[in-house]
């Protein structure tokens, strides 16, 4: 048995069946790392989170206030603050408080970033 602690995946050795088929040497996921995936894919599953997490994590290194995002994204502050309390709870965002408002820093979580960047068109410049 074989691990690779980066993925959370467990390769298991198995012998082929009685009919002949093989069974690969596949990784299987651990139950940590499926409860983890699990969390992060139920946090962007909603289209307003997703949204707003693509928004946090557009601006690498910076806090992002939250007192333009309701005008910016086009929803309401009570939605704003219900949806970005659901990414604060799944640990893909931080929040911090400096006088009235939140500042919200997106954190390195590579498969939420994963996402994002499969469902971000990519920007073209123009050629020369």
């Amino acid at each position: 048995m074989t691990t690779h602690p980066d993925l959370g995946l467990v390769a298991v050795s198995r012998e082929p069946s009685a009919d002949g088929c093989c069974a690969p040497d596949a990784p299987a996921m651990t139950e940590s790392t499926a409860a983890e995936v699990a969390a992060v894919a139920k946090a962007l599953a909603d289209p307003v989170r997703a949204r707003l997490y693509a928004h946090i994590a557009a601006t690498p290194g910076a806090r992002v206030c939250s007192c333009h995002m309701p005008e910016q994204l086009g929803v309401g502050q009570s939605t704003l603050s219900h949806h970005l309390g659901r990414l604060v709870a799944a640990g893909l965002v931080d929040r911090s408080q400096a006088g009235r408002w939140a500042y919200y820093t997106a954190r390195t979580v590579p498969l939420a970033e994963a996402i994002v960047a499969a469902a971000t068109p990519p920007t073209t410049s123009p050629r020369d």
